[in-house]
């Protein structure tokens, strides 16, 4: 007999009161819907979404970048040169090779407005190195006037363009161009000393001391002969480190001042 009136079935629908036991009558599993609210003592259903071809892409994830090849930007020396561009003639060239560099030194071969880098400068030393030692010195064999005179026209045809790329390397470092004076002037007049003053007299004592195996009795002036020497050598020496201290400094980007178009540097030809 049921005391509460109630139908079997409903009654174990109920939920279960607190301090009672649920019913062991197991419930069969229900779809789980909006509108009824899970009841306790149930596990809530799990829901899992389905993947589709168009999801969108998870939070921390990073989208996929297009595939295209780096777009660099051209590179630019200190005169705002792009590297591997000629620059114009006024502008120095920095990294130039061993043929261009000689071509440039005789393309500017009186132009002492603007700029020469260090490359324009030693890659010419060696080309005279070069010219000296396979066409010079074979004339000897030949000739010694031949050789000397040869050496004499190399010499003065060099010397203006050597003064010229002198002056702009000096600018190349932010320097005045007059600064170049002072080596061409102690080297040159030391050259200029030792073929006046000292090759005959040299040549006179060789020839004593050859035939008479010995230096006394020599009628000249051997001490005078060897002071002058010791001089033009020093100034020499000295001449020529200020000049290679002058061809191996650095490049300043202030020196930029001394730059000019090259038709007016042709015109003008001015010392700066």
């Amino acid at each position: 007999m049921n005391p509460d009136n109630t139908d079997p079935q409903e009654q174990d629908q109920r939920l279960p009161e607190f301090g009672q036991y649920a019913s062991d009558q197991q419930q069969s599993p229900k779809a789980p819907s909006d509108d009824v609210p899970p009841q306790y003592g149930q596990r809530v259903p799990e829901y899992i979404p389905q993947r589709t071809s168009q999801s969108t892409p998870q939070y921390a994830q990073q989208a996929s970048a297009p595939s295209t090849l780096p777009q660099i930007p051209p590179q630019y020396d200190a005169s705002g040169n792009a590297f591997g561009q000629e620059p114009p003639l006024y502008s120095p060239w920095y990294g130039i090779g061993f043929g261009k560099a000689i071509q440039r030194f005789f393309a500017k071969y009186a132009i002492f407005s603007g700029r020469a880098s260090r490359g324009e400068v030693w890659w010419m030393v060696l080309f005279s190195v070069i010219v000296t030692t396979v066409v010079l010195s074979p004339l000897r064999l030949i000739s010694p006037s031949v050789n000397t005179w040869a050496g004499y026209a190399w010499e003065l045809a060099l010397f203006i363009p050597w003064l010229a790329v002198g002056v702009r390397r000096l600018h190349d470092a932010n320097l005045s161009g007059w600064w170049i004076v002072l080596p061409t002037l102690l080297t040159h007049a030391a050259s200029i000393g030792l073929d006046v003053f000292v090759t005959g007299r040299l040549q006179n004592l060789l020839e004593y001391v050859a035939a008479n195996g010995t230096i006394v009795g020599y009628p000249g002036d051997t001490q005078s002969l060897i002071a002058l020497v010791l001089i033009l050598v020093c100034m020499t020496a000295v001449g020529g480190i200020l000049w290679i201290i002058f061809m191996c400094l650095n490049s300043n980007a202030s020196g930029a001042r001394f730059d000019k178009p090259t038709s007016e540097a042709v015109g003008r030809r001015q010392l700066h």
